[in-house]
C-alpha cells in the first residue's frame, strides 16, 4: 500500500504502486483525488478525480473531474469530466470530455470523441426501462426560428426499409442475429439529396468507419408524411363528391 502527501491537497491513494526501492511512484500535484487499486491514477496531476480498480485512469497526466470505477476503465484517457462504470469501460478513449460509459467494455464511437453517452457494448441486444420513451427537452421558450417541417411523404418514399442479419466486423460484436431497419448509407444519401443533412441528422458520423443511425429523428417526418397522405385522401374525397 502506498500513499503520498507531499505538495498535494487532500489526496488519498490505496494500492500496490511502489518501486523496487520502496518509493511511491505516484506523481505529486493531485488535489481532492481518490485512487484505489494498483496503478490507479498512477501518473495523475489533476484534481477531483476518482479511480477505483486496477489501472483506472492510469494514463491521466493532466485532467480533472473524471470518475472511473472498474478494472482498466478510462485507462488511456487524457480529458476532463468523463465518467466510466464497468470493467474496461472507456478503456479505448485517449482524449475527449463529458463522456459517460456504463457497462462492461462500453466504448465511445472514436478514441477522441466528446459529449457522448454509451450504454453497454455491441453484444447487448435490448435496452430495458419501466417507461416506453426517453423524455427530452422540447419547450418552445428554448427554441427560435420555428418553421413548419417541409420533409414528409416524398422523403419517406425515398427510404428503403430492409431486413438483415448482423455480421459485425468486430469479432466480439453481433453475428447471425436477425433484425430489420435501415442502412445508414441509405439514410445519409436521402438527406443529402435534399440538402438537409445538417438539419435532419439521421446519421451520426463521428466515426466514418462505423456509421450510426438516429431512428427517433424519423418520428416528426413520419407524422408529416401521414399529414400529407391525409390531405391527399381529403382532396380525392372532395373530387369524388
Amino acid at each position: 500500500m502506498s500513499q503520498i502527501t507531499v505538495n498535494t491537497i487532500n489526496p488519498y491513494f490505496i494500492g500496490g504502486d511502489i518501486n523496487l526501492n520502496g518509493t511511491p511512484i505516484r506523481n505529486n500535484g493531485n488535489s481532492y483525488t481518490i485512487g484505489i487499486g494498483q496503478q490507479a491514477l498512477v501518473n495523475s496531476i489533476g484534481s477531483h478525480n476518482v479511480a477505483v480498480g486496477r489501472l483506472t485512469l492510469s494514463s491521466l497526466v493532466n485532467g480533472n473531474d473524471n470518475v472511473a470505477i472498474g478494472h482498466s476503465s478510462l485507462q488511456q484517457i487524457e480529458g476532463f469530466s468523463n465518467v466510466a462504470i464497468g470493467t474496461e469501460a472507456g478503456q479505448l478513449s485517449t482524449s475527449g470530455g463529458n463522456n459517460i460509459f456504463i457497462g462492461d467494455n462500453a466504448q465511445s464511437s472514436t478514441p477522441t470523441s466528446s459529449n457522448e453517452i454509451t450504454l453497454g457494448n455491441s453484444s447487448n441486444t435490448v435496452i430495458r426501462a419501466a417507461v416506453t420513451t426517453i423524455t427530452s427537452l422540447s419547450d418552445k421558450r428554448d427554441k427560435k426560428k420555428i418553421e413548419p417541417l417541409n420533409v414528409g411523404l416524398d422523403f419517406i418514399n425515398k427510404l428503403n426499409p430492409v431486413t438483415f442479419v448482423w455480421d459485425e466486423r468486430d469479432e466480439n460484436g453481433k453475428h447471425d442475429i436477425k433484425d430489420f431497419g435501415f442502412i445508414a448509407q441509405d439514410l445519409k444519401t436521402a438527406q443529402e439529396d435534399i440538402n438537409l443533412e445538417e438539419t435532419l441528422k439521421l446519421v451520426y458520423e463521428e466515426n466514418p468507419d462505423k456509421l450510426e443511425a438516429s431512428y427517433g429523428k424519423l418520428v416528426p417526418i413520419l407524422v408529416k408524411a401521414i399529414q400529407d397522405l391525409s390531405k391527399e385522401i381529403e382532396n380525392l374525397k372532395n373530387k369524388l363528391n
